[in-house]
């Protein structure tokens, strides 16, 4: 069940990140409901983690693609393609990620 709701999260962040008008109230709704479906997960123990600047752990990232960056050390993650969970301290999804070559 928890794996079914990330994926409705996923999908909201997806339409938030190409909102063109934050301003909208269609936005701003969007955005209220979005922190507080993050925030009844947590209360359950659900939490995502970061991982852009980190180093590819494939404990918690499955690396889909490989970037070339001149900025980041090889291994560095790059980029998320999708964020990963943890529950209750335990990995509940891995991170979709781009890594550095």
């Amino acid at each position: 069940m928890l794996l079914a709701l990330l994926e409705i999260i996923d999908d909201m962040e997806k339409a938030l990140q190409y909102a063109n008008d934050t301003k909208k109230p269609s936005v701003k709704g969007v955005r209220i409901i979005h922190k507080k479906f993050l925030a009844l997960l947590e209360t359950h123990g659900v939490l995502p983690f970061e991982s852009v600047g980190m180093a590819f752990d494939h404990n918690l990232h499955d690396a889909v693609a490989i970037a070339k960056s001149e900025e980041s050390k090889p291994g560095t993650v790059v980029d998320e393609l999708r964020r990963g969970y943890l529950w209750k301290n335990e990995l509940l999804r891995a991170a979709q990620v781009r890594v550095s070559e």
